[in-house]
């Protein structure tokens, strides 16, 4: 809409994603881990979910002894070697592998609707995210209260992290307050109710 003015006075409704609550909880009882951990997941391997910018990561904090990269997936791209993978996982134990971690990262770009990203951030991990256009970006930016930091480059997504690091509980207590606008059920919900819209015009 923003892009082309033509679609401006085209009847719209926007409906995001929502994850299943029942599943994807933030951790109940915080912990003070010494080793911050950033976490991603994707079950895709194609290059526009960031790759890149994980491969950095890893390399980045390789050897450091106060952050930690984790990637939860099926495979890394191939484009990038010896890169750990952690799993794939799926439903309770990929929830609690999220949970235990600390940070969210997701560089996907020009992604409609990311599931991994309602995902983190229902799991209350504060949220990287991409400043490229996409359903990232919009999901991130969704609530009136911040719940993570964008990036355009990768010396400012280490800005990022250290600023997220330096002020979690303020970023956490953040999500716990917007949760409700990632519920699977407020998802369909919208659905349901825009599908009824339309059949009164049919």
């Amino acid at each position: 809409m923003n892009k082309y003015n033509q679609l401006s006075d085209i009847n719209h409704y926007t409906i995001y994603n929502g994850g299943n609550t029942k599943i994807f909880t933030p951790k109940t009882n915080p912990t003070n881990h010494e080793k911050l951990t950033i976490v991603t997941h994707h079950w895709s391997d194609n290059i526009n979910k960031g790759y890149e910018t994980y491969y950095k990561l890893h390399k980045y904090f390789e050897n450091r002894t106060d952050y930690d990269f984790k990637f939860i997936g099926r495979k890394f791209n191939d484009k990038f070697e010896n890169v750990p993978v952690d799993g794939p996982y799926k439903g309770e134990e990929l929830a609690e592998k999220l949970r235990n971690c600390d940070i969210y990262i997701t560089d996907s770009v020009y992604d409609s609707c990311p599931m991994h990203v309602v995902e983190g951030i229902l799991s209350g991990l504060p949220i990287l995210y991409t400043s490229t256009d996409g359903g990232g970006k919009n999901l991130c930016e969704l609530p009136n209260k911040k719940i993570g930091e964008s990036f355009d480059s990768f010396p400012d997504l280490i800005e990022k992290i250290e600023m997220i690091s330096e002020n979690i509980n303020f970023y956490k207590n953040n999500i716990n307050e917007s949760l409700n606008l990632y519920d699977n059920n407020l998802c369909m919900k919208n659905y349901f109710k825009i599908i009824k819209y339309i059949n009164l015009y049919i």
